[in-house]
């Protein structure tokens, strides 16, 4: 990684980090005056920052991180579902997202 890409990837961390203890702090003044489900709200926002931070990489032509890009989308599923009351099987949703991820993984290496 050069020198560009290695100091955009510590930019984009330290907005992800920034923008993350941001909204926490939001969600926390805002749980005190309205019924909001914090910790649904919260992963939608730690997987939607993942997310977005992937869409930047991918926007500077630098590697994405499938890692976060991973665990983005669960946080983003499991935080939409519990948002609109649905149970979710965490493990099972790990498990399967997981499973598509390396399928797709070997199918576009070829």
């Amino acid at each position: 990684m050069d020198y560009v890409a290695r100091s955009r990837n510590r930019l984009l961390e330290r907005l992800g980090w920034g923008s993350f203890l941001i909204g926490l702090g939001c969600l926390y003044l805002c749980k005190d005056y309205y019924d909001l489900n914090f910790w649904a709200l919260s992963f939608l926002l730690a997987g939607g920052i993942l997310l977005m931070m992937n869409i930047a990489r991918a926007w500077w032509k630098m590697k994405i991180a499938k890692g976060s890009l991973g665990i983005g989308s669960i946080l983003v599923i499991v935080g939409a579902a519990t948002l609109r009351g649905i149970k979710l099987n965490w493990i099972a949703l790990a498990f399967l997202l997981i499973g598509i991820w390396i399928i797709l993984d070997a199918l576009t290496k070829r």
